[in-house]
């Protein structure tokens, strides 16, 4: 018996609830605000107001964690000069404010409970991605089981023990291709919003969407075989996608938003000419994005993109060839050991994923070119990156979208991804648990 979306979005959760509850009682010693990871460096525990509540400082630089901290006990103050004992450590902080103002909202705008509620914002943030990308699943006519395969890429595992960006940036990511997938793109354009808003990596995916939206519309279908070929007949239902049962252009049955068999939507009428709803869950994250970024700009004096563009790029292979060579002369500490077999096998899933991307439907391929380019992002990393690889998690848009294009294609996912997934998961996990 298969489980439903629902159930495997819970399982999901309860998975991340169990790691975290590991975590908590092992690295953290019983401390859940040393998941914060914060250090003496950035964080002045002199200069923090009793209402912040404790937070463990290690005599150290510390971690991301502590910076979204800082923001979500206060998401209006953007500058890096030292707020509640906290100084950011660059201008490009501050435009990631989409789960740190989720975690305060959750929190209740209680300075002392941030340290639970950005957890329980990342627990819950794994649970919707392996519940939309079960829905993604089912949708394919695969077991919606495969949702947790998405929802395990390391990066995920590290977001979760120090309360990262990832979970929800890949949460409005995924949750957005589901919507999408469901003919709902109010929903998409909100989950993405808060995606761009969360990590500037999301835009390769709403850019790669806003690609295909441009080319539909340009009629490019006969000379880019990705692009659905429209007619006057059926230009809304190929910007809407094809109806519940019907056979995409690539030969796969799609269902609608209740999977495959449901009867939602059956019997609607399609619409005949194209709809800018569709293009909204591009425009307006793009929108929101340049807004902030100009909101930002004007009331610290720095544009954030500017001071993140140089950080971690470079061109490719330049930094990610010599890095490999010192992993291979044992280079790589002992906290990064899972490095190597965490890399195998998300380069083993884009292979996979390359070889069925072909297969995905037509109106979901967009989701192939976003992981071409993750992928080719991948290669431009920074040589610091390489030499502090935590556990992908400049990566996670690869593992995650290598296997949105296996499950939504109709290629048979290899045996060994599954299996490969799991033991990666698991390691990552074990070395979490044991060491902050």
């Amino acid at each position: 018996m298969r489980l439903r979306a629902w159930q495997v979005g819970v399982a999901g959760a309860v998975l991340a609830l169990a790691f975290v509850s590991a975590r908590w009682a092992v690295a953290a010693d019983g401390d859940i605000s040393r998941f914060v990871v914060a250090g003496q460096t950035f964080v002045d525990p002199a200069a923090r107001r009793p209402s912040d509540g404790h937070l463990h400082v290690f005599p150290s630089a510390g971690y991301d964690g502590q910076f979204y901290w800082r923001l979500a006990v206060d998401p209006t103050e953007w500058g890096r000069d030292r707020h509640h004992g906290v100084a950011f450590d660059s201008a490009y902080r501050a435009p990631r404010i989409g789960y740190p103002t989720v975690a305060h909202l959750a929190a209740g705008g209680r300075a002392d409970l941030v340290v639970w509620s950005l957890v329980a914002v990342n627990v819950a943030a794994v649970g919707v991605v392996a519940h939309a990308a079960a829905r993604l699943a089912g949708g394919a006519g695969r077991d919606p089981l495969g949702g947790l395969a998405v929802a395990a890429a390391p990066g995920l595992v590290l977001a979760l023990g120090r309360d990262l960006t990832e979970c929800v940036t890949v949460a409005g990511l995924v949750g957005g291709i589901a919507a999408l997938a469901a003919r709902r793109p109010l929903l998409a354009t909100g989950a993405w919003t808060l995606a761009v808003l969360s990590r500037e990596q999301a835009l390769l995916l709403v850019g790669a969407y806003a690609a295909w939206r441009l080319a539909v519309r340009a009629g490019l279908g006969t000379r880019w075989p990705w692009v659905p070929r429209p007619t006057a007949a059926t230009a809304g239902a190929a910007l809407a996608g094809p109806e519940p049962g019907s056979q995409d252009p690539a030969g796969a049955t799609l269902g609608g938003p209740g999977g495959p068999g449901s009867s939602a939507g059956a019997g609607a009428p399609a619409r005949t000419a194209p709809g800018w709803a569709d293009d909204l869950p591009w425009l307006l994250p793009a929108v929101a994005f340049a807004a902030w970024q100009a909101v930002l700009w004007r009331a610290t004096g720095e544009l954030p993109l500017a001071a993140a563009g140089g950080t971690n790029l470079v061109p490719p292979f330049t930094a990610l060839v010599p890095g490999l060579v010192d992993w291979a002369r044992g280079d790589l500490g002992r906290i990064h050991a899972v490095a190597p077999l965490q890399l195998a096998v998300a380069v083993a899933l884009v292979v996979a994923a390359a070889r069925a991307a072909g297969t995905v439907p037509a109106r979901l391929r967009y989701t192939a070119v976003a992981l071409a380019a993750a992928t080719i992002a991948g290669t431009c990393l920074a040589a610091s990156i390489w030499r502090d690889p935590s556990d992908l998690r400049h990566l996670v848009d690869v593992s995650v979208l290598s296997w949105v294009v296996l499950l939504t294609g109709t290629r048979p996912i290899p045996r060994w991804a599954g299996w490969a997934t799991g033991v990666v998961w698991l390691a990552t996990a074990g070395a979490r648990i044991a060491a902050i």
